[in-house]
């Protein structure tokens, strides 16, 4: 063999060598936990998305709490995405991760267009599968200002007049929603379209078709409610004190968006952009074998915080709006934390901080102020009552994890207080469904569920 040959042999195993060295000082991020001591790293595309191939020694995912439902990146940025797959034996747990989950997995019911740039297109449905906005790049994709009417037929409601809250107008002329069906749809879908009775529309003015139906959806949704809520106004006299009539029907007003969207735009000079769109959540079927833990429940009714929490959090999973899974989230950590207790001050503390209160020049309103606070302080915060629930079932749990929480929570009270209504991460949100997930998992396994005298797990 010559020299030359040899210097490259050499060469070449000493870059293997310093690669798999490499893989074992890289760490790598499973949800919200760190994990070392990679190893048999092999990166490379398979089915058209960058995968990666590793493992990891069994004890230390088991002493983790790796949430697989979550984001997946290596310290050194050498590959992300999510896991695919992972298989344990007895000494390692091996794992596909992969980055073409979110589009793989976005399926849409029904969805036909006209007029639609191909970027844009792509755009969209990365989109309508969680990404980012800023998380790609889409070659040629540029957004386009221009005004949208975004159509919902509506059920529940008949049209036999015109019908205007704030900027949607609720109507009931068939052959205006024909035409704005020319070229899209096929017979069955624009069927089910034009086979109602009445529908909605708002006009929106965005740079995308899938931009104006968030937009142009949530605000028809809200009219609907709003509707809902003038008709089934009971009181006998309107906020003037006049008298109204009243019809019992309209106490079962209940208005609904059906889950067909089309979105055209508005232009003459043009082809215009347009889509039919079905937004219902796609179902999958799932082996049974595919249930990773088995549960068994309390009787329905036997312990309410119990059965609410785990309601809330399918509603949480179930939901298409991102604010209102934050919503449903919260709802179930509540349960979940209730009837926890923490120590609390004793009768003497008590008298010894009124005392002191006491002995503060302060005028009677802000004295009053300070006592009703000392009369709420033993009642903890959902933080402190929550982080003791998970002490007591033995969750296991990162800070991080609380972090997450703590950021969806701050959209939580935006939304209830008023302020912007955002719109929060997905991998957040994926995190938080994890999370409350393993919540009530160990929460049903473990003490806090049984009744006194009952055996647990």
């Amino acid at each position: 063999m010559s020299k030359k040959r040899i210097h490259r042999t050499v060469t070449r195993s000493k870059s293997i060598a310093n690669a798999e060295a490499d893989s074992l000082r890289d760490s790598v991020t499973i949800g919200t936990a760190v994990l070392s001591g990679i190893q048999s790293l092999t990166t490379g595309i398979e089915d058209h998305a960058a995968t990666a191939r590793f493992s990891l020694p069994a004890s230390a995912v088991r002493s983790s709490p790796a949430d697989y439902r979550g984001r997946v990146f290596s310290s050194s940025r050498r590959f992300g995405g999510y896991v695919v797959s992972a298989a344990a034996d007895a000494n390692d747990v091996h794992f596909r991760v992969t980055t073409g989950t979110v589009l793989s997995e976005t399926r849409v019911e029904f969805l036909s267009h006209s007029g639609v740039p191909v970027p844009e297109m792509v755009w969209s449905m990365t989109q309508i599968g969680g990404l980012p906005d800023d998380g790609h790049f889409i070659e040629g994709f540029v957004r386009r200002p221009a005004t949208f009417a975004v159509v919902v037929p509506v059920a529940g409601v008949k049209g036999d007049k015109a019908y205007q809250v704030g900027p949607v107008a609720i109507f009931s002329n068939r052959a205006v929603v024909a035409g704005m069906l020319a070229n899209v749809g096929d017979p069955l879908h624009a069927g089910q379209f034009l086979g109602q009775n009445a529908w909605a529309v708002v006009e929106i003015d965005a740079g995308t078709l899938w931009e104006a139906e968030q937009q142009g959806v949530a605000r028809i949704e809200l009219a609907l409610d709003l509707l809902a809520v003038g008709a089934q106004y009971s009181l006998a006299t309107n906020p003037d004190g006049e008298l109204l009539p009243f019809v019992r029907e309209s106490l079962f007003a209940n208005p609904v968006a059906l889950p067909l969207v089309l979105v055209t735009e508005k232009r003459t000079d043009a082809a215009p952009r347009r889509w039919l769109r079905d937004r219902s959540p796609s179902l999958r079927l799932v082996p049974l074998s595919a249930i990773r833990v088995a549960l068994s429940a309390p009787e329905p009714g036997r312990r309410p915080p119990f059965d609410e929490a785990v309601h809330a959090w399918r509603r949480a999973v179930l939901t298409t709006d991102a604010v209102s899974a934050v919503l449903a989230l919260w709802e179930a950590i509540d349960f979940y934390a209730s009837g926890v207790s923490v120590p609390c001050l004793t009768d003497t503390e008590s008298r010894a901080m009124r005392r002191a209160i006491d002995s503060v020049a302060l005028s009677e309103d802000q004295r009053q102020r300070v006592l009703d606070l000392l009369a709420t302080i033993n009642e903890a915060p959902l933080m402190t009552r929550l982080r003791s629930a998970l002490a007591i079932d033995n969750v296991p749990f990162t800070e991080e994890d609380l972090s997450v929480l703590k950021r969806l929570r701050r959209q939580r009270n935006d939304a209830l207080h008023g302020r912007q209504r955002g719109r929060p991460d997905s991998n957040d949100l994926d995190l938080a469904r994890g999370f409350v997930n393993r919540m009530i998992v160990f929460w049903a396994i473990g003490t806090r569920i049984k009744a006194p005298g009952e055996p647990t797990s």
